[in-house]
């Protein structure tokens, strides 16, 4: 079986999981990237390292570990999770599940809400009050 690794929102590279007993064994395969990164699956499963021109991370994984075969994967660094400057009232950031998105929360206007409500939270960044809501990579 095959999924997309997902970069900062992006899919750029696959994922195939094979099963060897009562194991799982994980290779994901991306371009070659300046940062650090880490598989997620979504929890980390390890580092990328570089083998024939691209970044690969093998993993061997008890299927107690793992007992849902993932249907994305995420190439991370903690860099990623640092908010986007503002651009038009929003902003965003990467995250090992998805990317999150956060609206400018406007008490003086009305504002138009996304289809889900449910799915937003309120949150300071750098002292100004946004919305936030969690778009899964799986979503995409």
């Amino acid at each position: 079986m095959e999924c997309l690794v997902y970069r900062r929102g992006e899919a750029v590279g696959t994922l195939k999981i094979e099963e060897d007993g009562l194991y799982r064994i994980l290779t994901a395969r991306i371009p070659l990237y300046r940062e650090i990164l880490r598989l997620y699956v979504p929890q980390a499963m390890g580092v990328f390292v570089p083998e024939e021109g691209s970044l690969i991370c093998r993993r061997r994984i008890s299927r107690g570990k793992l007992p849902v075969k993932p249907v994305f994967a995420c190439a991370w660094c903690e860099k990623d999770s640092l908010w986007s400057a503002e651009s038009k009232g929003l902003r965003r950031r990467w995250l090992p599940e998805g990317v999150e998105l956060a609206m400018r929360w406007q008490t003086e206007a009305p504002m138009c809400f996304p289809a889900a409500p449910d799915r937003l939270k309120p949150v300071l960044i750098e002292n100004v009050a946004y919305l936030t809501c969690l778009l899964p990579y799986e979503d995409q």
